[in-house]
């Protein structure tokens, strides 16, 4: 009847008594005893050396040029693992360091398919304007923050409208300025 407890009575007046003993059995799924202690991602990315820091630049939203470097490494997280198969997806650990900054700007996890590029990560790294606006116009303008219900699946429904009619707001607005400009 297994170990738990506030069965046993009721089973056991049914049944008659529990003739095999078990055992709760522990599984530990994790590194290997001799393996090197995990380390942190703040000190994995300083083991990065010169020749894996790549240096990237682009345009920031108010035309100003900016500069940084990227590195990453192939690590694999402890969480990752499949219990059934045991085996470890690779993942990649991009570091966004400034050759002006003590610390990094920008440390994230990439599971990706093919090794990164240094423009696939400054734009995964950098790219947050677009993402910020959107809330900031869909709250203001298109009633994101109006949603009041309680299920998972209309709050979803809300999501996609307002999303949809950000990107017509959005449409209109890019058709009005190649107008202008022509």
């Amino acid at each position: 009847y297994g170990c738990e407890i506030f069965l046993m009575p009721a089973v056991t007046c049914r049944l008659g008594p529990n003739r095999s003993q078990t055992r709760k059995a522990k599984k530990y799924w994790g590194p290997a005893k001799d393996q090197p202690p995990s380390r942190s991602l703040s000190a994995l990315s300083r083991t990065i050396t010169g020749q894996q820091w790549h240096p990237v630049a682009w345009r920031n939203a108010d035309g100003g040029k900016r500069t940084t470097r990227i590195g990453w490494l192939p690590i694999y997280v402890l969480g990752d693992l499949n219990e059934q198969t045991g085996d470890w997806p690779q993942t990649w650990l991009v570091v966004d360091w400034p050759t002006d900054h003590e610390n990094p700007y920008h440390l994230y996890l990439a599971s990706l398919k093919v090794p990164p590029t240094a423009k696939r990560c400054v734009q995964l790294s950098r790219g947050r304007f677009a993402i910020e606006q959107f809330f900031q116009r869909d709250k203001t303008d298109l009633g994101f923050d109006h949603y009041e219900g309680r299920s998972w699946r209309g709050f979803h429904h809300h999501l996609v409208l307002s999303s949809v009619a950000y990107l017509f707001v959005l449409l209109i607005l890019l058709r009005y300025k190649k107008k202008l400009s022509v």
